[in-house]
């Protein structure tokens, strides 16, 4: 509706949520620090990638999918013949970090 919206008046066009349709859409917050290393050949392809990801998952962890989720995606979506990643958990005084339900087909870590 929002691209249709900007098309029919000729600007942009900005929606937001209000707070009731933000609780039953938008996913919790997720609190991760990822620092990375990449080597790269004299042609520019990817040789190695060396990455420690620190995942804040809340004081009630009831899942990890937040920090398994982040190793993942740096592993997927290029050819990256040797990686070594570093993924942890911390527990703090905050808010859990992972939906009290999981979607379709995920499987929970605890």
């Amino acid at each position: 509706m929002v691209a249709w919206g900007s098309r029919r008046v000729g600007r942009p066009v900005k929606w937001t949520a209000e707070r009731q349709e933000a609780f039953v859409s938008d996913y919790m917050g997720r609190d991760l620090t990822v620092s990375a290393e990449l080597a790269l050949d004299a042609d520019g392809r990817f040789l190695a990638l060396r990455t420690s990801n620190l995942s804040n998952v809340g004081a009630h962890s009831g899942s990890y999918v937040p920090l398994v989720k982040g190793v993942g995606m740096v592993t997927t979506g290029y050819r990256i013949p040797v990686s070594h990643i570093r993924a942890r958990a911390v527990l703090s005084t905050t808010v859990p970090t992972i939906p009290t339900a999981a979607p379709a087909g995920l499987k929970w870590f605890t």
